[in-house]
């Protein structure tokens, strides 16, 4: 076959299907034509399969393993948790918040009062305290004063007897008050008194010589105006004011 025919006849197949005609030709034995046409670059991107470019990041797959999704769908699938409607009414939402403020009212109340309860005891621990202190303070005090007192109420009183002179009247009670504790009746009673207070009462030893018979008033120097001495037959009554002060003062004590 001529090769200017070749054209034609090949339009013709062309026609009908590019590709498969371009391989029909080529199984054909070699001529002029199919060796054109195997270098022809239009045959050669039809023929080559097409390459695509490799992404020197991209993983390699191992299709020897089983897959992750094949692995997944062959286990054990835990079953799902129940839904828990937790939503509430406004209601509800509102009676809650009064619940809870009532409940935290009344444990603030509560401990309020707890804490006044306590505080109160506190203040009544120590008030006892305060008062044992203070009584036993006081009956320290006491004591002490009970000490004191009767020897300074006899060195005041000292004082203020020593430059003291009674009058007739003074002296006339002082030995009054002696004789009352001599028996009306008793003889031989003798009266001693300051010489200057036996002056003041001179003739009284006539009007108590009724009363007790032989009775005597007597001057002692050693005693201080208005001290006064009885004696008799029973003894002697000490009527001095320093003895009238220690009396006083273990009274006191």
């Amino acid at each position: 076959m001529p090769c200017r025919n070749a054209p034609q006849s090949h339009s013709r197949k062309k026609s009908k299907s590019k590709a498969p005609s371009a391989i029909r030709i080529l199984r054909q034995p070699r001529t002029a034509l199919s060796l054109r046409l195997c270098n022809s670059p239009r045959l050669e991107r039809l023929i080559s399969p097409r390459r695509t470019p490799v992404n020197p990041q991209a993983r390699a797959i191992d299709f020897t393993t089983v897959p992750v999704a094949i692995t997944i769908v062959e286990g054990v699938f835990p079953e799902p948790e129940p839904f828990i409607d937790t939503r509430v009414s406004l209601e509800d939402h509102e009676a809650a918040c009064q619940n809870s403020y009532n409940r935290g009212f009344q444990e603030a109340t509560d401990a309020l009062t707890n804490q006044i309860a306590e505080q109160r005891l506190e203040v009544a621990q120590l008030q006892d305290a305060v008062f044992k202190n203070l009584a036993a303070q006081s009956e320290t005090l006491a004591h002490q004063v009970s000490n004191i007192l009767p020897d300074l109420v006899m060195e005041i009183t000292h004082r203020v007897l020593a430059g003291f002179k009674p009058d007739s009247e003074t002296v006339r009670n002082t030995i009054a008050e002696t004789l009352a504790e001599v028996a009306p009746g008793s003889t031989e009673v003798e009266v001693r008194l300051h010489p200057h207070d036996l002056i003041l009462v001179q003739g009284v030893d006539a009007e108590l010589d009724q009363k007790y018979p032989g009775i005597k008033l007597t001057p002692d120097p050693d005693l201080a105006p208005g001290d006064c001495l009885a004696k008799s037959r029973f003894g002697t009554i000490d009527a001095r004011v320093l003895t009238k002060l220690q009396n006083v003062a273990r009274s006191l004590k």
